[in-house]
């Protein structure tokens, strides 16, 4: 695929063959798999291949993401600089919170996420932060069937995961208490874009579960200040819903 995205014009197989290596058959067969899939297409008239929709459409999607982050960074600078704690920000694909930018705490011990990782939603803050806007039906149909269960403290029933739903909908942020690790908590609220009924992202603190304990009441409310900042740009400087607002469709 990086290949034939810094190719200057269409791409053949007998090109793709002597660059790599490979055989024509192993090349022919790689693009097959990639054209079924709508990654590239086949021009009929000379059998080259170039960059198909699909491709064209993780481009548009990457570059949302690219948009996402760049909004929500002062937001997450003071976040950070508010609670010396590291700050998450997450979007949701289907039954996984996705982390897709992130600001480590300064402090000695702190607690962290991958970027990229893919977080069961009923397990983690930004998760259930993100399912806060849908209602209970939909939520079960978006949960799988058996829930995974990390820690004695994961919910592992649908009915246990929208009660935690429905608290954060009328507090207006989520929090996560070991549920996915041991010895890591940490509280999620929203962030609201053009449609109020729908977040496009979720900002979280994650923290040392004894540290999250002992300042856990100053942390929901600098993440749900940083919440509104986030979404104040995103609205050209009119803030989001608020707590009251957060309810399901």
């Amino acid at each position: 695929m990086e290949y034939i995205a810094g190719a200057s014009g269409q791409v053949t197989v007998t090109g793709l063959s002597r660059h790599f290596g490979w055989s024509k058959a192993t090349v022919h067969r790689l693009l097959s798999t990639l054209r079924a899939r709508g990654y590239v297409i086949r021009d009929p008239l000379n059998a080259h291949y170039s960059f198909g929709l699909m491709a064209n459409q993780l481009t548009q999607r990457a570059q949302a993401g690219d948009c996402l982050t760049h909004v929500c960074w002062p937001a997450m600078k003071w976040l950070s600089n508010s609670t010396e704690e590291t700050v998450l920000l997450a979007v949701r694909e289907g039954d996984r919170a996705v982390i897709i930018e992130k600001v480590d705490s300064p402090r000695a011990v702190f607690s962290t996420q991958r970027l990229g990782r893919l977080l069961p939603v009923h397990t983690v803050s930004t998760g259930l932060a993100l399912l806060a806007a849908l209602p209970d039906f939909e939520i079960r149909e978006l949960l799988p069937r058996h829930l995974e269960s990390f820690t004695a403290h994961t919910p592992t029933t649908p009915e246990r995961v929208c009660a935690a739903v429905r608290e954060a909908r009328a507090k207006g942020y989520a929090i996560n208490r070991e549920q996915y690790r041991p010895g890591v908590s940490g509280v999620a609220a929203p962030i609201w874009g053009s449609d109020p009924r729908r977040p496009v992202a979720a900002i979280a603190v994650c923290v040392p579960s004894p540290r999250f304990e002992q300042h856990v009441d100053a942390l929901c409310e600098s993440v749900l200040t940083a919440a509104a900042q986030a979404s104040a740009e995103f609205r050209g400087g009119i803030a989001g819903p608020t707590q009251s607002t957060i309810t399901a469709i």
